[in-house]
This record gives C-alpha cells, sequence and structure tokens, in this order.
C-alpha cells in the first residue's frame, strides 16, 4: 500500500477506531517506518501483529517507531512452532520477546489448531509467565482470504490458559463445528479489513469488498455498506469462528442468554445447554 493510501485512510477514520497493522509480515513493507510514525504522529491506538522471522528489523523498527502494542505469533515450543509454521525461528521469537519486554506492550498470539496439543499451549504459558507478558488464544479457520487447506478439527481445552478467558470460546467453537450452534455476525457493523491495493473488505472471512479507497474516501464506503443492506444480508453468515470476528458475537449470545428465554435463544442461534456458557 502506498503512504499516501494510507495517510488518507488514517485522516479518515474517527478518533477511537482501534486498528491493526497485520499480513502477511507488515515488516515486509518497504515503507512500514514511516507508516507507523504516521500512526503515531496522529496519536492513532493501534497494534503491530509480526510472526517474527525478522527479528533484527522488527526489533529496531519498534524502537524507532514508538510502537506501544506488539503481538508475535508463537503456536508451540520449539519443535511444535517449526512443525505449524514450516521455518526455524523460535529463538527470534525468544530474542524479540527478551528484547522488547521492557520497552514495549509485547504479547504472544497462540493459534490452536490440528498440529498442536494442550501440552504446547501449557508451554507456551510458562513461556510468557516467566516473562510477564500477555497470552493470546485464538483457533485455526480456512477463510477464502487466508487460503488455507487442513481441515478443522474439534479443539481442545484451553480453560485457565490464556490470559483472557477461552473456554466459553473454544466450547462454543466445538459446538458450533458440529453445525450447532448459530450465532448472529454482528461484527461486521463494527470492524472491517483494508487490503494493500485498497480494498476495503466486510471482514476476513469473505472475500465481500465494499469499496476501494483508491476510488471513495473511507467514511463514504463505510456509510454505504450501513446502507445497502449488505451487512443484514450477511448477519447469519455463521460460516468462520475468526477470533478477531466472533469473539465480540460470544459475548453478545452470553449476555443474550441473560436477558431472552431460552426457548426462544435456541431458535435464533441453535441448540446448545447455555448452562455451560
Amino acid at each position: 500500500m502506498p503512504v499516501e493510501l494510507f495517510d488518507s485512510i488514517i485522516n479518515d477514520i474517527p478518533n477511537g477506531v482501534y486498528i491493526n497493522i497485520t499480513g502477511g509480515e507488515p515488516l515486509l513493507h518497504p515503507k512500514i517506518d514511516e507508516i507507523l510514525a504516521l500512526l503515531s504522529e496522529r496519536k492513532k491506538s493501534y497494534t503491530l501483529f509480526s510472526n517474527g522471522i525478522l527479528a533484527e528489523k522488527l526489533v529496531n523498527t519498534v524502537r524507532s517507531t514508538s510502537v506501544n502494542s506488539l503481538i508475535v505469533s508463537c503456536d508451540g515450543p520449539k519443535e511444535t512452532y517449526n512443525r505449524v509454521r514450516g521455518v526455524d525461528n523460535y529463538n527470534n521469537i525468544v530474542r524479540i520477546v527478551d528484547e522488547l519486554k521492557g520497552e514495549v506492550n509485547v504479547s504472544i498470539d497462540f493459534t490452536m489448531n490440528p498440529l498442536n496439543t494442550k501440552e504446547d499451549l501449557i508451554k507456551v504459558k510458562r513461556f510468557c509467565d516467566s516473562r510477564g507478558i500477555y497470552l493470546g488464544v485464538g483457533v485455526y479457520d480456512r477463510p477464502d482470504y487466508f487460503d488455507t487447506t487442513m481441515k478443522k478439527e474439534e479443539l481442545y481445552e484451553a480453560d485457565g490458559l490464556a490470559s483472557h478467558p477461552v473456554d466459553r470460546y473454544i466450547r462454543l467453537h466445538n459446538v458450533w463445528l458440529g453445525n450447532n450452534l448459530r450465532l448472529p455476525c454482528y461484527s461486521i457493523r463494527f470492524s472491517c479489513a483494508i487490503l494493500p491495493q485498497g480494498d476495503v473488505l466486510m471482514c476476513l472471512g469473505k472475500r465481500i469488498v465494499l469499496g476501494n479507497l483508491n476510488k471513495h474516501p473511507f467514511s463514504k464506503i463505510w456509510e454505504y455498506s450501513k446502507r445497502s443492506g449488505i451487512l443484514q444480508k450477511y448477519k447469519d453468515c455463521n460460516g468462520c469462528w475468526l477470533l478477531c470476528q466472533r469473539s465480540y458475537d460470544v459475548g453478545l449470545a452470553i449476555v443474550m442468554k441473560s436477558l431472552i428465554p431460552r426457548a426462544i435463544l435456541n431458535r435464533i442461534v441453535g441448540w446448545y445447554d447455555w448452562n455451560d456458557v
């Protein structure tokens, strides 16, 4: 993405909107320092996501551009990490955390998937606990955007193994995977994804393009998405279990549980023993 286009986007995004800089690997952008500097200058709240392969560049970039939130992917200890990621990069993850933990809000993102185990998650948790950093846990999925092919499977329990409560999220994932849960997707009303060429995606789960920022400003595209009815059309999609989309919907279902009679709730989101949620 050209820096000029990025500049126009953040100028058009209201204050209070949180921005995630992700990829792919954002450090591959030849002008990533300029992009992050713009965010800091405009006092925008953001998080930089990285796979940590370009460790030296990442450490220098974080220090030179005043990144205040960094998330690094790590799906297991060294042997598991290499199997999942296909590259021997675990030592770089350790280096990044150890060098930056006192300078920036750095955390680890662990993706539960068929190639790792609960034991792997326990070991990553111990690593994070020993360094006093946050551990986030997400779930492997197969949205169009990621172009993945590995089969989704029922996941192991993760109660108490993350810095945020994921037990409900994981249990509901397994129910959803069995086609016994239909959660309305309200997250699309509050978030979207922007691709390098300027396409604004409704979500990361589908390639639904709301507009292109080379043709229209973000505010116009966002308003159009509300008026056109496209968000309402996909409200009942229920097609993914991505953390960036579904964590909001799980929270909403928990609130609904306390407000709506069970018979009505079951008609809305499918059968489930809501006493477990």
